[in-house]
Order: C-alpha cells, then structure tokens, then sequence
C-alpha cells in the first residue's frame, strides 16, 4: 500500500507542473527524443506514440506518465532506464514493442491495458525487480518478454 500512495503523490506533483516543452522532440504525434533532467516525466497531450529508443539509457527518469492517445511504445523506447519505478500506461494503448522496458531494474510493477494487444519479444527482459503484472490473456507476447524477471502475472479476464 504504500507504494501506491507514493506513486499517486509522484503523479500528481507531476501533473501540476508539467514538463517545458523543449525537453521533447515531437514530430507528427511522435515523441522522437527526450533531454529533460529526468524524475518524472509527464508526455505531453497529443503524442500518438513513442519512438524507438526515445528515452533509452536515461538513469535520471523516475516516473513516466503516458497519457490517453499514446497507442504505442517502440523498440527499446525505455531499455536501460534502470531509476525507472513507476509507468501509467493508458486505456488505447495498442502495442508494446520490443525491449521496450528492458533492463529497467527498478520497475517492480507495471498494469498493461486491456487495449494492448501484442507486447515485442524481450519488452521487460532484465527487470529484476519486476514482480508484479497485470494484464488481459488475449494479449499476444513475444519471445523472452519476462526473461529475468521473477514476475507473477495478474490476469484482468
């Protein structure tokens, strides 16, 4: 319980405040790059997806939250951010791609969406401290996603 209570305190203070806009590369709804200094990060309203590789190997990032309108997470969009403790993926996310969180030692817990409907090969590969998933049984994985990680999976159907 208490890590709940810390994860909504991190969001919300996140979402009062926002991020400034230079510390992403947007174009055409894709967030292609991030430079912030890292904590948590709140993806602005009107991204459509997360590029390949767009936060990889950042140590600073905390928290991200992705909003509604995200349908995708590209290749190796997180791998390596091993701060990373808490992600907010959102209702209409469609697809997680490959390696996309992998090597994120400090994400213990993560809830897919019912919306999401294929995770790539080796997505959360590495996480050792992922213990915990929540997610629909119709969602097609890929090879290895939870390779190294001592998950139990939670499923919402």
């Amino acid at each position: 319980m208490k890590k709940l209570v810390v994860l909504l305190i991190c969001f919300s203070g996140a979402l009062l405040f926002g991020q400034p806009d230079d510390d992403f590369t947007i174009e055409n709804g894709e967030l292609e790059e991030y430079r912030g200094a890292g904590g948590t990060v709140v993806i602005p309203g009107g991204v459509s997806g997360i590029d390949e590789g767009a936060f990889s190997g950042n140590r600073d990032i905390v928290a991200v939250n992705i909003p509604a309108g995200v349908t995708h997470i590209g290749a190796y969009a997180f791998r390596g951010c091993e701060r990373l403790t808490a992600v907010n993926l959102t209702p209409g996310l469609t697809a997680i791609g490959e390696y996309a969180f992998a090597s994120c030692k400090s994400l213990a817990a993560i809830t897919i969406p019912g919306s999401v409907t294929v995770i790539g090969a080796g997505a959360f590969s590495g996480c050792t401290g992922l213990y915990a998933v929540i997610m629909s049984r119709k969602t097609r994985l890929g090879r290895d996603v939870f390779k190294g990680a001592p998950v139990n999976i939670l499923y919402i159907d």
